[in-house]
């Protein structure tokens, strides 16, 4: 699924064990889930290289709900990271977020570099590691999702064109 913009600006391939994903456009979010189950607690980990010139945003889903909504962990490989409450709009085409958090860290390696994601939804607790080192928990009291598919994607912010290869994705209970 793709989100605020033109799906014609978006690129995904699967080359030598590689899901890739390059953005053309501004603002545009990428979205890839698992349906054939449904989680509730999950620990979703990603290993991800940044292979653009510009900073690149990796996403974690964890209770995908088309209609309810999602947990949703953004990391920018040039620092930054949010952990969002996302639904979609009533056209389908785009979302809403609500930051349940947000920061930086210095663990992110910036740049051209890999770095290894862990998204942990257990409970009503979500969870944030990067690169092996837990970064941000919160209790979510106000969306409460129970259960949901399992999503990875990739967005774009302001510079373009965004190059992200996903190396490896794992789903395990917590």
């Amino acid at each position: 699924f793709v989100a605020g913009g033109p799906q014609s600006q978006m690129k995904s391939s699967i080359d030598n064990g590689f899901l890739n994903f390059e953005i053309m456009s501004k603002g545009l979010h990428y979205y890839a889930y698992y349906t054939p189950k449904t989680y509730s607690n999950v620990r979703i980990d990603v290993r991800a290289e940044n292979r653009g010139e510009f900073n690149s945003i990796v996403t974690i889903i964890c209770r995908y709900s088309e209609d309810k909504g999602w947990y949703e962990f953004n990391i920018n490989n040039g620092g930054l990271y949010q952990i969002l409450y996302t639904k979609w709009n009533t056209d389908k085409q785009n979302t809403n977020s609500t930051i349940i958090a947000n920061g930086g860290s210095t663990l992110i390696h910036a740049g051209k570099e890999v770095n290894e994601y862990s998204a942990t939804c257990s409970d009503r607790t979500l969870s944030l590691s990067i690169n092996g080192t837990e970064v941000r928990s919160e209790v979510d009291n106000k969306f409460v999702l129970d259960d949901g598919y399992v999503g990875i994607g990739a967005a774009s912010e302001k510079l373009i064109p965004i190059e992200v290869r996903i190396d490896s994705v794992s789903v395990s209970q917590p």
